[in-house]
C-alpha cells in the first residue's frame, strides 16, 4: 500500500485536474456562445 503522503499527493492532483477540467468546460462553453 502507498504511504499516505502520496496518497494525498494524488489526491490533491486528481483535484486539480477536476477543477481545471471544470473551468476549461466553461470557458468553451462560453467562447461558444
Amino acid at each position: 500500500m502507498a504511504n499516505p503522503s502520496s496518497v494525498s499527493m494524488a489526491w490533491l492532483l486528481g483535484e486539480r485536474v477536476r477543477t481545471t477540467a471544470r473551468e476549461s468546460v466553461l470557458v468553451f462553453s462560453l467562447q461558444k456562445n
